[in-house]
């Protein structure tokens, strides 16, 4: 059963993340994972629009996302009965099931990673994919992420979540 559904930013502190080879610690700081500012309650109409629900994310203004649930690779429902198979989940547990597009770090087209696999040592394979990623533009102090989700008509509207990137 599911509760309720919220807005949840997994942010990633990418200069420890891809040198380090650190992904645990790069997204566990203090504040990362913000949530809110809505909790809805599901209501079992409300089900359906899970399935077509418009996501935006701006920073300092700047359009950085914007898709539609739809557009999903995995839907939520098929992502929580996936989960089941292989999982315990608990009263109160939160599952984030991602975006449909716009993740900052990036790894190349399939064709390219196979070729690169079957060329390149493991090692040589994570330096391209650091110094590929590490040219993005990430994060700076100061900057301001406007996270919303809604459905078009509104019936569900999780509200903006607002984060200011402070320094560590």
């Amino acid at each position: 059963y599911v509760f309720g559904v919220t807005i949840a930013n997994d942010l990633s502190a990418r200069d420890v993340q891809l040198p380090q080879g650190q992904f645990l610690k790069g997204k566990s700081y203090r504040g990362f994972c913000p949530t809110g500012p809505v909790l809805a309650a599901l209501e079992p109409d409300d089900f359906a629009v899970l399935d077509d629900l418009d996501l935006r994310l701006d920073v300092n203004g700047e359009p950085r996302q914007g898709d539609n649930t739809a557009n999903m690779l995995y839907r939520p429902a098929e992502t929580l009965t996936e989960l089941t198979e292989f999982c315990n989940l608990s009263p109160g547990d939160m599952l984030l099931t991602g975006t449909p597009h716009g993740c900052v770090a990036t790894s190349p087209p399939p064709v390219v990673r196979r070729l690169a696999t079957a060329l390149l040592p493991e090692d040589k394979l994570w330096a391209a994919f650091v110094k590929l990623n590490q040219r993005k533009p990430y994060l700076q102090p100061g900057d301001v992420i406007n996270a919303s989700i809604r459905s078009a008509d509104g019936v569900l509207d999780l509200g903006t979540q607002r984060t200011t990137i402070t320094a560590p």
